[in-house]
């Protein structure tokens, strides 16, 4: 990724100022270099929400570019004329801290820095491998439908009533009939219901699956 992008700099460079010595080492460790790339970070994008891997990552190269020697003024304008008309990268002119350059051991230089993005891709991950045979485990689903009362055995309509464990929800009717097409077939099943304000939860023992479950809930007067 780093390799790839920073040949695609370099011949953007030679296109420029033509077939020149580009050294990809510190500013002063070259001195045969006629343009110096160096590479000053590699800074992370910020992801979206949505993204998650093995999605790519957006990743920006930030290169400092000067040009040492007795053409330094030419080729640098060359450069950054050019660069200032590229959509590929981003350029900033901002010049270096000195302590930059101190880190260098030269003296500050003429230079701008180009931000390049690139993308890392990461493969989608393997499922393990299956070393043993399947189990399929089968579990019958059957009705439920209840009855939702509070204080007195007056129906409350508009309660929410959920399977708890499964997600399964539904409301109660005018009535405060409630019903769901199909839950696991255990003996007990536990509902929570949400009237009103408040919340109960119950378990509905479910011996004989044709009766109707009744819920009474204590519930305040609004």
């Amino acid at each position: 990724m780093i390799v790839e992008a920073r040949q695609q700099l370099e011949a953007w460079i030679t296109s420029v100022v033509g077939d020149v010595v580009c050294s990809a080492g510190a500013p002063g460790s070259d001195a045969d270099a006629d343009v110096v790339l160096y590479l000053l970070s590699v800074v992370p994008r910020t992801r979206t929400l949505h993204t998650r891997p093995p999605e790519p990552i957006p990743l920006a190269l930030r290169y400092l570019v000067l040009t040492p020697g007795e053409r330094a003024e030419e080729r640098l304008d060359q450069l950054l004329e050019v660069a200032l008309q590229q959509e590929a990268f981003a350029v900033d002119l901002a010049p270096q801290p000195a302590e930059v350059w101190l880190a260098f051991g030269v003296p500050p230089q003429p230079s701008f820095t180009i931000e390049m993005e690139v993308a890392v891709t990461r493969d989608r991950p393997l499922a393990p491998p299956v070393v043993r045979p399947l189990a399929v485990e089968v579990t019958s689903s059957v009705p439920l439908h209840g009855l939702v009362l509070g204080p007195g055995e007056v129906p409350i309509p508009g309660a929410r009533v959920e399977v708890v464990g499964q997600g399964s929800v539904t409301f109660s009717d005018g009535r405060g009939q409630f019903v769901f097409p199909a839950v696991p077939g255990a003996r007990s099943t536990k509902l929570r219901v949400s009237a009103r304000g408040q919340e109960f939860v119950a378990v509905a023992d479910r011996a004989d699956i044709a009766e109707p479950v009744v819920i009474t809930c204590h519930v305040l007067e609004d």
